[in-house]
């Protein structure tokens, strides 16, 4: 959520994730209708999980030109990049960088950790 969308909807009077979740008010001023939709749904989502644990999903119809159609196809020379922390190992781990690569049907991972 950008902070021009908090601004919008804390001055139509909606200033809590709860609030959003329940609203069922006119349009925001500033927020365009699916962008306030898409907001609600996401903290419908959110509050629900904090009152009983669930995760949930929405699985959300494909535009195109959006999320995952913006993709580019496969192409032999991709490289997949993962960034991640893991505050299980002892001492915790601040970073793990890391990239795969290879032809598909063998892809390779290259670990790069960061220890300090």
């Amino acid at each position: 959520m950008r902070s021009t969308q908090i601004r919008n909807l804390r001055d139509a009077g909606i200033s809590t994730i709860d609030a959003l979740a329940v609203y069922a008010g006119p349009s925001v001023k500033g927020l365009p209708d699916a962008m306030l939709a898409r907001l609600k749904g996401q903290a419908t989502l959110q509050v629900a999980k904090r009152k009983d644990g669930q995760n949930r999903h929405e699985i959300l119809s494909v535009e195109q030109g959006r999320g995952f159609c913006r993709v580019p196809q496969p192409d032999p020379g991709d490289l997949f990049f993962d960034m991640e922390g893991d505050p299980l190992i002892t001492g915790g781990l601040e970073y793990l960088f890391g990239f795969i690569s290879g032809p598909s049907d063998k892809p390779a991972f290259k670990a790069f950790w960061a220890h300090t």
